[in-house]
């Protein structure tokens, strides 16, 4: 679930930045609510345990099924 986790923002955030890249200026604006996805999901990135705490329960089951 970690591993998915971390997919899942790290994609968000990069979908919505290549949206607003694409937008231009209008991403900016009320016509195009681009910035308001990009808005979600840096908060969706950093909400509840964070993208280091994530790493480390990957890390931790890694561990455990090589060891």
């Amino acid at each position: 679930m970690a591993a998915a986790r971390l997919l899942a923002d790290e994609a968000a955030v990069r979908g919505a930045r290549d949206c607003l890249q694409v937008h231009g200026g209008m991403g900016f604006t009320w016509e195009a609510e681009v910035h308001l996805h990009l808005k979600r999901a840096w908060v969706r990135a950093q909400r509840g345990s964070g993208g280091t705490e994530s790493e480390e329960l990957l890390a931790v089951g890694l561990l455990m099924e090589a060891g």
